[in-house]
């Protein structure tokens, strides 16, 4: 077997080669551009293109999976936001051969307009989901993807970011499986996206991602590292490359691939095995506003969440805009905010110690969320079991006036 230094975004494409994949069809946009850049040399055994959009993109590849064959298209993450037309009714729908879609995210905005987390999306569109860590992986990965799709009957947004894509790693090859295409068959259910059909498929979706969640406990692409019992860590993607330089090595680790359904079972049987449990997770929110300047108050407002939610401060992001002096917070008549905090009750999973120390998130979202904020008074960790994974979209109870000196820091 060839090993060879090679990108996340080269391995993607060699991945897609070695899967036997016959269409593929993208938008360039970085960080994802260079895995049809590194497609042309395998144009013997496979169809590429550059699509007009991602949205053209996406129906060219998921036509070819109908079809029969297995089928590829790629985008950076805004380019999701374009496609998400075709990509949420192909989960309802599913695939013929296997569908995947590349989905390259760009945190700190190396060269996008935004740090948008395609995650939300997989959970949203009801897609499996696997993201790699390293070049090899990316490889790997992309081979197993297509199996899933086809096991599950499902399309599968394959995701990285920029520091996956274009960092380089050794890269061990294999060899191309040819796939046979499947017939064509006629099915009216399947393949056509009418909102009968849609009430009917909806069911056997949401039996499917059970199905995958039970599959991902076993799944090679999630697995434990164990090696020692004080402290575990679970992360996915870079993330876990990151986790793995900080963290001491008697660390013990639950890496996830298949990270969309989450394998509850898996992540509980982990929790079990240590004291302290660990997860690498944020709170993202923007501030909108026409005036005054946010820099002076971001750094306290950010001290405030973490006191409220006995958070660390490095786990809350805070950033502000302004509407370029549209609606009414352009023309100063009042301050909003938008934020996503991702709430984990990862530490219930060992059992049923609701006073055990807080090391796996927060706990609640403070007085911007009423009832919830009562909740996390009495006792948050007990009202969140069963709910280890709650996604909050909330807005900051700001109302002060362009003429007020500032935010109040609640």
């Amino acid at each position: 077997m060839d090993r060879i230094l090679f990108s996340g975004n080269e391995a993607i494409a060699r991945g897609a080669y070695e899967a036997g994949v016959k269409v593929c069809s993208a938008y360039p946009g970085t960080p994802s551009t260079e895995v049809f850049e590194a497609l042309p040399q395998y144009r013997d055994s496979l169809y590429c293109e550059w699509a007009p959009n991602e949205k053209v993109a996406t129906e060219v590849a998921y036509g070819a999976s109908l079809a029969g064959v297995r089928s590829l298209c790629a985008m950076k993450h805004v380019g999701v936001n374009v496609a998400a037309d075709p990509i949420f009714t192909a989960a309802y729908n599913g695939v013929g051969g296997g569908f995947v879609i590349v989905s390259a995210d760009d945190p700190s905005m190396h060269s996008s307009q935004n740090e948008q987390d395609n995650r939300h999306y997989a959970r949203a569109a009801k897609l499996a989901m696997v993201e790699p860590s390293d070049s090899q992986e990316c490889l790997d990965f992309m081979r197993e993807a297509y199996r899933i799709s086809e096991q599950f009957d499902i399309p599968v947004l394959f995701r990285t970011t920029t520091r996956v894509a274009h960092s380089k790693s050794i890269v061990t090859f294999g060899e191309r499986e040819e796939q046979e295409a499947k017939p064509y068959a006629r099915n009216t259910r399947k393949n056509i996206a009418s909102p009968a059909n849609a009430f009917l498929n909806h069911p056997k979706l949401e039996k499917t991602l059970e199905a995958l969640e039970a599959y991902g406990c076993t799944s090679p692409l999630n697995r434990m590292e164990l090696n020692g019992t004080k402290v575990g860590v679970i992360s996915a993607s870079i993330a876990y490359e990151y986790a793995k330089d900080a963290f001491p090595a008697d660390t013990s680790f639950l890496k996830l691939g298949l990270t969309n359904p989450l394998p509850m079972d898996l992540i509980r049987s982990f929790a079990e095995k240590v004291e302290k449990l660990y997860i690498i997770e944020n709170i993202d929110a923007t501030v909108i506003a026409q005036s005054p300047k946010m820099a002076p108050y971001i750094d306290q407002m950010r001290e405030n969440i973490c006191n409220c939610l006995c958070i660390d401060k490095d786990q809350v992001n805070i950033k502000a805009t302004t509407e370029e002096k549209l609606g009414f917070t352009g023309g100063g008549l009042g301050i909003s905010s938008q934020a996503v905090c991702l709430i984990e009750s990862a530490f219930n999973y060992a059992g049923d110690d609701a006073g055990a120390v807080r090391t796996a998130g927060c706990g609640g979202c403070g007085p911007s969320v009423g009832t919830l904020n009562q909740a996390y008074k009495q006792n948050a960790w007990a009202a969140f079991r069963g709910l280890p994974r709650l996604i909050l979209y909330f807005v900051f109870p700001y109302t002060t006036s362009a003429r007020s000196p500032g935010p109040t820091g609640e």
